[in-house]
């Protein structure tokens, strides 16, 4: 084993996955779609703080599809980049981050909560 490997070896789990998001969003081809389901899994405090200001603040030319219940993503993420999806079945509906912002004004987190009681959510009534 060289000494490389010893020292990705060193690293948790939740950096070596920091470090691989890195290393994809900077090597992805303009146009790409990069797909982060549950981003905070696995990841510790200061692994989960750097993705939404490193999206927020580099003009990346790849679109980012990310869940996540975590309230700090939640916050830094601006309304209008919501999208909530309801699926009954096979029918999926989708409502834009835009209509959230009339609907519960610009509180992030208390958008998140009265958005967990949303019919639409819950029941996919508009």
């Amino acid at each position: 084993m060289n000494r490389g490997q010893r020292s990705l070896n060193n690293l948790s789990s939740g950096m070596q996955k920091t470090l691989l998001i890195l290393t994809d969003v900077h090597t992805l081809p303009p146009g790409s779609i990069y797909l982060i389901d549950e981003y905070e899994n696995s990841l510790g405090v200061n692994s989960v703080n750097f993705f939404p200001n490193l999206l927020l603040e580099e003009d990346f030319k790849i679109q980012f599809l990310i869940t996540s219940h975590h309230p700090y993503i939640i916050n830094k993420i601006p309304i209008k980049n919501w999208y909530v999806f309801h699926r009954k079945g096979t029918e999926v509906k989708i409502i834009y981050g835009e209509k959230l912002i009339t609907r519960y004004g610009k509180s992030k987190q208390q958008t998140y909560i009265k958005l967990l009681n949303d019919p639409f959510f819950l029941e996919g009534k508009e």
